[in-house]
Order: structure tokens, then C-alpha cells, then sequence
């Protein structure tokens, strides 16, 4: 049996080896290109683990553009420096959905809001490849700020990247947010409804992360004091580990717009938050319908707490745009 057979010699074998042992199985059933291909995936994962020794940071160019990742994470840095931009072919699929469900709809010319904009592997894509105007980007901690702000200008884009070095929420204060040492995609502000910590951590090992404070605003200040227009938006895309629906609550004019919106959902996240409940209710009461990006069914906003059975799952998440009946029929 292989599977038995590969699970026992995972067993055996460092964790820091289980993707190249995925990688020579996949090798093993290719054909000749999908092997060179599997061949450079191997080489540069190999090159990424003996890099973090020698150096912080490395450069990687890929057809959307050229970025700049930590070598100790072990998620968004290693998959972009060996399979190309994080979440990249999610934006792909996403771009692709709008565009089915709106003939002709693009973000080329116009703004994107991205809140939670990492280290810039869905920041530059949008500008390179799908020829947004603009990206509106939040970034709030502090060393992904520093490498999305080296990345934007390592690839010359500082007059199409507003970068702000803050976290949106419903609230206009200093917070704690945790850091997982070997994602920096994994940051999260430790808030529930209350303003006040979760009650407990779970199965994340949240309790064992480093901690920094960041300044935390909402939209709607933003907007009311000139800084952010949302006229030219095109598609507002958040991802901020279980924060969501405090972000939606300080923005109330993004909700009663137009804009389709995109978010990571994460049930345990949110759930840790205390905000699982009110994301559901907000999400039901501005947006009618949703689908997963691979996967163009759409659903009512209503179906959403079916999810929620894997709220106690930190392993699952989905990806969901939300779109009003009044954007479908635009």
C-alpha cells in the first residue's frame, strides 16, 4: 500500500524532508516537463533550508514580478521563493470568477484595497499582471511592512503602491498582535468583540508567539478624513487571521458599496477572535451571495454558518467572494 508505505517513512524521516519525499513521488509519476518543473521545485526548496544559515532575506524573480522574502518562513517565503507568489493563483482564480459572473470586468485602470498585504505576493501581481491602478495596501507588522515596502521598490511600483503601515478594525487604538515564528503570513490582533484578549489559545500554540503593538484605525476614519476614496475601487481584499469582522465593522461605507469583497475564512480564527458569530451576521446583512473561488456555484450568505462545524479545526480554511444581487445584475 503506497500511502501506508509514505506514512511510515514520514515517520521516520526529519519533518523538514516530508515535501521533498511528496516531491519525488510526484517526480516518480510525471512526464518529461512536469519533471524539469518538479526538478527546479526541488532544487530551490533544498537552496531555500540552507540559505536561512547564511542570510535573512532572499530575492526570487517570477514572471509576475520580483520579490523579496524572509528565509526563516517557512510558509509564505519558502512557497513564493520555490512555487512563485503566495496566494497568486488565488488571485488568479478569483480575477477569473468576477470575470465569468461580470463579462468584461477587470481591475485593470482602477484601485484594489488589500488589507493584510504580507510581504506583497498579491500586491504585486495585481499591479504586474492584472493592471490595477493602484493597491490601497495594509501591512501592519512591522518586518513584512519592511520587505513589502523593499519589494514594491525593487520593482519600481512606489507611485502605485499606497502603503500604510497600520491595521484596520472597529476601533481606533494600540493592540497587541501574536506572530508565528515560521509564518509570517500568521499574525493576528488578540481583540474579541470586547476589545479584550480571547479568553484562552488553542491548538494554533498561539500562548508560545512573540507579541508587537500596532497602531490600529478604521476605514471609515480614513475615508471621512480624506485619506481613503473608495470611487475607484474595484475589489477589496482582506485576510487577517480571524480579524475580519472587526475590520467590516469599522467599515460600514465598504459594506453598503458596491465593491465585490474577497476574505480568507477561517472559522477557528475567527472563532478565537469571538467574531465568528458577527461575521456571519454582517456578511448576511450587506452581501446576498458567495462562492469559493474554485468553485463558481453560488450560494446564499445565509449557508455560511454550515461552516462552522470546523470551527474547531485551526487546520481548515476557504477562500469566499461576497457580491450583492445589485453587482450581478449591473
Amino acid at each position: 500500500n503506497t500511502g501506508r508505505s509514505t506514512r511510515v517513512v514520514k515517520q521516520l524521516l526529519p519533518a523538514a524532508l516530508h515535501a521533498p519525499l511528496g516531491q519525488l513521488r510526484r517526480y516518480v509519476a510525471a512526464d518529461a516537463v512536469q519533471r524539469r518543473l518538479l526538478r527546479l521545485r526541488l532544487r530551490r526548496h533544498m537552496f531555500f533550508g540552507l540559505a536561512k544559515r547564511y542570510t535573512p532575506a532572499l530575492v526570487v524573480d517570477w514572471p509576475e514580478g520580483r520579490f523579496i522574502v524572509n528565509t526563516w518562513d517557512e510558509e509564505v517565503g519558502r512557497k513564493t521563493f520555490r512555487d512563485g507568489p503566495y496566494d497568486a493563483d488565488i488571485l488568479e482564480l478569483v480575477i477569473q470568477r468576477l470575470n465569468e459572473l461580470q463579462p468584461g470586468l477587470t481591475v485593470a485602470g482602477h484601485d484594489v484595497l488589500e488589507v493584510g498585504a504580507n510581504v506583497g505576493t498579491t500586491t504585486i501581481p495585481l499591479i504586474n499582471r492584472f493592471g490595477a491602478a493602484r493597491v490601497l495596501a495594509f501591512e501592519p507588522a512591522p518586518h513584512n511592512r519592511r520587505l513589502l515596502a523593499a519589494t514594491v521598490a525593487a520593482n519600481g511600483l512606489e507611485d502605485r503602491v499606497q502603503l500604510r503601515g497600520m491595521a484596520l478594525s472597529d476601533r481606533i487604538a494600540t493592540e497587541a498582535m501574536v506572530m508565528n515564528p515560521g509564518n509570517s503570513g500568521d499574525y493576528r490582533i488578540l481583540v474579541d468583540e470586547d476589545g479584550q484578549p480571547p479568553a484562552a489559545f488553542g491548538a494554533g500554540g498561539e500562548d508560545r508567539w512573540q507579541t508587537v503593538n500596532v497602531e490600529v484605525t478604521t476605514l471609515d476614519r480614513l475615508i471621512d478624513e480624506g485619506d481613503i476614496s473608495l470611487e475607484r475601487v474595484r475589489l477589496a481584499w482582506i485576510d487577517t487571521q480571524g480579524h475580519e469582522p472587526y475590520v467590516l465593522a469599522g467599515a460600514q461605507r465598504l459594506l453598503a458599496s458596491n465593491i465585490p469583497l474577497f476574505i480568507e475564512y477561517w472559522p477557528y480564527g475567527l472563532d478565537q477572535a469571538g467574531g465568528l458569530g458577527s461575521l456571519e451576521r454582517l456578511l448576511a446583512e450587506h452581501y446576498d451571495v458567495f462562492c469559493e473561488p474554485d468553485n463558481g456555484s453560488l450560494r446564499s450568505t445565509r449557508e455560511l454558518p454550515s461552516f462552522a462545524a470546523h470551527r474547531g479545526d485551526f487546520r481548515w480554511w476557504t477562500n469566499i467572494i461576497l457580491l450583492r444581487q445589485e453587482w450581478l445584475e449591473a
